[in-house]
């Protein structure tokens, strides 16, 4: 029986780097500050992308990697889904 060994191809030691950027921060709205629950709100999506394709090996998506960032407020993943909804911070349940 063949044991599976999953394919090395860098992205994880990627995926590591883009959450270790996250140390020194916390959400801007309610002070989460563990790595696995934070984002760059709103883009995400386009830097988690760009960083797990090219990495830092490519200085135009390292530019613009970072042209994201800068543009970006760091929020948890339950503070970006109230933002994206319009759902008010406020609101008691």
């Amino acid at each position: 029986m063949l044991d599976y060994q999953p394919k090395k191809d860098g992205r994880n030691s990627r995926r590591s780097s883009l959450l270790s950027k996250f140390n020194n921060y916390s959400c801007d709205f309610c002070g989460e500050d563990e790595n696995v629950a934070l984002m760059y709100y709103p883009h995400h999506k386009k830097i988690r992308s760009l960083y797990l394709r090219h990495g830092q090996k490519h200085q135009q998506s390292r530019q613009e990697i970072e042209y994201l960032i800068r543009r970006s407020d760091v929020r948890c993943w339950n503070c970006a889904i109230k933002a994206r909804y319009d759902l008010s911070f406020d609101v008691g349940f």
